[in-house]
């Protein structure tokens, strides 16, 4: 029973919360922590970016355009979105496209 009892925490935890999420997952999948950057002058851009994430999710902006420089995790954040996404609504129907050489 106990051993139910926290899986059920820790799935509550990572649906609720997308860094959660993205953290648990990434160390579950590459071994390795996430580091979330942390500048002097501002708030960091995964924070930013997942809050934004977030919000689309639930609806309240349409539509997101992400604008970062390469190698700032876009499009590793952004497949985790996805993921987290379909782990709340495993019918749900995803485009997830990117432009690249």
């Amino acid at each position: 029973m106990k051993i139910d009892l926290e899986k059920e925490d820790l799935r509550s935890k990572l649906q609720g919360s997308f860094i959660e999420y993205l953290k648990f997952f990434f160390l579950y999948i590459t071994g390795r922590e996430f580091i979330i950057p942390k500048p002097t002058s501002r708030e960091s851009h995964v924070i930013t970016l997942s809050r934004e994430l977030t919000r689309v999710f639930n609806g309240e902006i349409d539509s997101l355009l992400i604008n970062l420089p390469p190698g700032y995790f876009k499009s590793t954040i952004l497949s985790y979105w996805v993921s987290w996404g379909m782990s709340k609504y495993p019918d749900s129907n995803n485009i997830y496209i990117s432009y690249s050489a």
